[in-house]
């Protein structure tokens, strides 16, 4: 059981980078985002606060959801956070195809 720790570890550090790299790829994208919308200067503030809250909302209820009904049904049901019916079930010991 040592072992679990650290891939708790590997797993956060994980998330937390692509939470990181999203960031900057919009940070990379501002100054085309703000010429195509012509945007001024002061209004770019509000676009990143913007995006962070829509990239983080569905994350905060998805993991809520997952706090209440488990993880093990919530990363077993058919819908993603996005709503598609990508991912199988799996199928319950007993339970008719």
């Amino acid at each position: 059981m040592t072992t679990r720790p650290w891939r708790v570890l590997a797993l956060l550090s994980t998330a937390f980078f692509m939470t990181v790299l999203d960031g900057t790829s919009l940070l990379a994208a501002l100054p085309s985002v703000e010429r195509a919308l012509h945007l001024a200067g002061h209004t770019t503030p509000w676009l990143v606060t913007a995006y962070a809250l829509a990239f983080s909302g569905p994350l905060l209820l998805c993991g809520r959801a997952a706090d209440l009904l488990g993880r093990r049904r919530m990363l077993g049901s058919r819908r993603t956070e996005t709503g598609s019916p990508a991912a199988p079930t799996p199928t319950r010991a007993g339970a008719k195809s």
